[in-house]
């Protein structure tokens, strides 16, 4: 218990990449880090989720704001890498899946092909 308060009284502020890949021990150890009061700060793209094989579960991304309550969510829809059409494509897929609400991304990026 002393070694847990030391911890969390350490770690005030807690920054995580690639939230859609956190496993389950993950999830719980965040949770008692952030317990003692801690800002946590959780980045990530459930679309961009790949490590499934060994226990990461994107379902964890979607049940973060009910786990840590009072989170704020800002979803980024200007995309950087991609064209329009690339996005659009996108959209159509992850449309299909029953987990997801539909995408409203855009881009002003143009192929530079030379």
């Amino acid at each position: 218990m002393a070694a847990r308060q030391a911890v969390q009284a350490r770690y005030r502020w807690i920054s995580v990449d690639e939230y859609q890949d956190v496993n389950a021990a993950q999830v719980q150890f965040l949770g008692l880090l952030a317990a003692g009061g801690a800002n946590l700060c959780a980045i990530g793209d459930p679309d961009q989720a790949i490590y499934g094989f060994r226990g990461a579960d994107r379902r964890h991304f979607f049940a973060f704001a009910q786990e840590h309550p009072g989170a704020r969510t800002l979803a980024l829809s200007r995309n950087y890498r991609s064209t329009q059409m690339i996005l659009d494509a996108a959209q159509q897929v992850i449309a299909r899946s029953p987990e997801r609400e539909a995408l409203a991304i855009w881009s002003d990026f143009v192929s530079r092909r030379g």
